[in-house]
């Protein structure tokens, strides 16, 4: 996973990558994960971000506060929204998945996940909630992170069509001299060797710098759990 400002790019330049990606890929879908680190637009950002880059391109996206099949979202960019919007201007049918009430999991010791209620459907017959649980303690050192963190929700997390796991094989903990290039290799290194479930889906996975040996083990992995259920 690399940011744009990390390489010093607009949301513009990185779009183009991922509209011309689904275009010469439309059977793929790809999780576009937006929210304002700094800055002064923090009641208007959302607002201004749609009226750039959503507006009159709603065909290149996912915007429905729902889990996503891949059915539904094959060849759009599914939109992860982590910041607030507001409620004049959007609603729940074209303003993304609501991660907006995402708990920070920053600091050295804490190693739970978070859980927190996504969505409500109230127009159902029976009102339809969607829970999330989120692990991203991206203040752990490697060791600490896999071992205490990552592994064991990986090990208990259990998926459904009314809840979303995500988990973060990343961290921004750093010793002295090392890079976050080597830092990821430490934390890809401990996921290459987990064996993940064959059973049922895990959830979703963010990496830094994955190889393409990690893609092809999950992507390997889905089509596991997807025979497994044709029998």
């Amino acid at each position: 996973m690399l940011t744009a400002t990390a390489i010093n790019l607009t949301f513009g330049e990185v779009m183009q990558d991922l509209v011309s990606f689904l275009n010469d890929n439309p059977e793929e879908t790809l999780i576009v994960s937006v929210k304002q680190d700094r800055g002064i637009m923090r009641r208007s950002f959302f607002t201004a971000f749609y009226k750039k880059y959503i507006e009159n391109n709603e065909d290149k996206w996912f915007l429905k506060n729902e889990n996503p099949t891949v059915g539904q979202c094959r060849g759009k960019m599914v939109l992860m929204r982590r910041c607030r919007r507001q409620r004049r201007f959007l609603c729940d049918e074209n303003c993304g998945l609501d991660f907006s009430f995402w708990p920070d999991q920053g600091g050295k010791t804490k190693t739970g996940t978070e859980k927190f209620i996504m969505s409500v459907d109230k127009s159902a017959t029976e009102p339809f909630v969607l829970e999330t649980e989120v692990q991203d303690r991206y203040g752990l050192n490697c060791k600490k992170k896999w071992h205490e963190c990552a592994k064991p929700f990986l090990e208990s997390c259990r998926t459904s069509e009314s809840k979303i796991c995500l988990h973060f094989i990343s961290t921004s903990y750093r010793n002295k001299g090392e890079t976050l290039v080597e830092t990821a290799k430490e934390m890809n290194s401990y996921f290459g060797e987990y064996e993940l479930r064959k059973d049922s889906a895990q959830g979703w996975f963010f990496l830094d710098f994955p190889t393409k040996e990690l893609c092809e083990k999950i992507i390997k992995s889905n089509s596991e759990i997807h025979k497994g259920n044709e029998k």
